[in-house]
C-alpha cells in the first residue's frame, strides 16, 4: 500500500486571509544580505591574514567556516541535487473509484536540453507504469535545445489512458507561438476536458493553460465522474468553483527551489506566498497537490536546487473503505 503524504487542511482559506506575498521577498533579501556579509567579511579576513594584521582568531575561524560551508552548499545545489529526482507517492481515497488508478504528475520541466533528468524521467515511467500522465506547465527554458528535449519527451512518454497537458506561465508568455505539444503524446487542454475510463473508473480530466478559461473546464464535468483538474499555479485554490473538482494538480512554485532547513521555501512566486508551497492540501472537498517539478527557473536565474529535490508525483486514487 502506498503511504499517504501528510495532508494539510486549508478549509476556509480565502483571498482576504492569504499571506502577503511580499513577505517572501523580504525574507529573500535578508538571506542574500546575510550571505553577502559572510563573503565580504571572509574576503576582508583573508586580506588581513595576507597582510599579517592582528584579529580575533575565533571570529576568523567562524566566518571562514561559514564561507567554506556556503561554497559546499552551492556546489551541492548546482551539481548534485538538480538531477536527484524524488518520486513522491500519494494515496487519495475517494468513493468515485472502485479500483486503484495511478496518475503520474509531471510539472515545470524547464528543459534546457536533453540530460540526466530527462533520461531518469523516462526510466521512472517505465518502472511505475502509470495509467495516465499529466503535465501542468512550464515546459522549456529556450526554444532550441530545450524545445527539442521537451518534444522528445513528449513523443517518448506513453500511458494506457493517455497523456494530458496544460500550459504554464512561461509557455503562455514566452513560447505561445511554438509547437510544444502537437505531434506528441500530449493532449493539450485549455478550457476543456476528456472523459477517461480506467478499468471501469470514470475520470474527467480537465484544465486550462495559465490565464485560460478554467471555469469552463470544470462546468462540463459529467455527473459522477472523478474530476481531475490541471492548472499551472495553485493560486486558484480558494476559488469556490474548485469545490467542483475532486483533485487539483499544480506546480509553479518549484517548492521554492532553494529552501532553508526548518523554514522551507524562500520564494514560491505564488500570490499566496508559502500557503501552498508544495505537497498535499485539502480545501473543502477538493484535494490539492502542488508538485515541486523537475526543472529550474530559466535565465537569468542560476540553475540550482537546495534542500528541494526535483519531484514527480505518483498519485494513486483508491476506493474509500465501504465504497468498493
Amino acid at each position: 500500500m502506498i503511504p499517504a503524504i501528510p495532508l494539510r487542511e486549508k478549509i476556509g482559506h480565502t483571498l482576504a486571509e492569504a499571506p502577503d506575498k511580499w513577505v517572501q521577498y523580504l525574507v529573500l533579501l535578508l538571506f542574500l544580505v546575510a550571505v553577502l556579509s559572510v563573503y565580504v567579511s571572509a574576503a576582508a579576513i583573508l586580506v588581513g591574514m595576507f597582510l599579517k594584521r592582528p584579529g580575533g582568531r575565533r571570529i576568523r575561524q567562524v566566518i571562514l567556516g561559514l564561507a567554506a560551508a556556503g561554497i559546499l552548499c552551492m556546489a551541492w545545489g548546482a551539481f548534485v541535487e538538480p538531477d536527484w529526482i524524488e518520486v513522491s507517492q500519494v494515496r487519495i481515497p475517494t468513493p468515485k473509484v472502485s479500483s486503484p488508478v495511478r496518475i503520474l504528475h509531471i510539472t515545470d520541466t524547464h528543459c534546457d536540453g536533453w540530460g540526466p533528468r530527462e533520461e531518469r524521467l523516462l526510466e521512472i515511467v517505465r518502472q511505475e507504469k502509470p495509467d495516465l500522465i499529466v503535465f501542468t506547465g512550464d515546459s522549456i527554458n529556450n526554444p532550441e535545445d530545450g524545445l527539442r528535449a521537451f518534444r522528445r519527451l513528449g513523443t517518448s512518454l506513453k500511458a494506457p489512458s493517455g497523456c494530458f497537458a496544460v500550459g504554464g506561465n512561461w509557455d503562455v508568455w514566452y513560447w505561445n507561438e511554438l509547437n510544444l505539444f502537437g505531434g506528441t503524446s500530449w493532449k493539450a487542454l485549455d478550457g476543456e476536458g476528456a472523459l477517461v475510463t480506467v478499468r471501469g473508473n470514470r475520470l474527467w480530466v480537465c484544465g486550462a493553460a495559465y490565464g485560460g478559461p478554467w471555469r469552463t473546464a470544470l462546468k462540463t464535468a459529467p455527473p459522477g465522474a472523478f474530476t481531475l483538474f490541471l492548472y499551472h499555479t495553485p493560486d486558484l485554490a480558494p476559488e469556490p468553483e474548485l469545490q467542483d473538482a475532486d483533485l487539483y494538480l499544480a506546480g509553479h512554485t518549484h517548492g521554492g527551489q532553494v529552501c532553508l532547513p526548518f523554514y522551507g521555501a524562500l520564494v514560491t512566486m505564488s500570490k499566496y506566498g508559502k500557503a501552498y508551497e508544495s505537497g498535499l492540501y485539502r480545501i473543502g472537498t477538493c484535494a490539492l497537490y502542488v508538485c515541486r517539478g523537475l526543472g529550474m527557473e530559466g535565465d537569468p536565474a542560476p540553475r540550482v536546487r537546495f534542500c528541494c529535490r526535483p519531484e514527480v508525483a505518483l498519485i494513486e486514487l483508491v476506493p474509500e473503505p465501504g465504497h468498493r
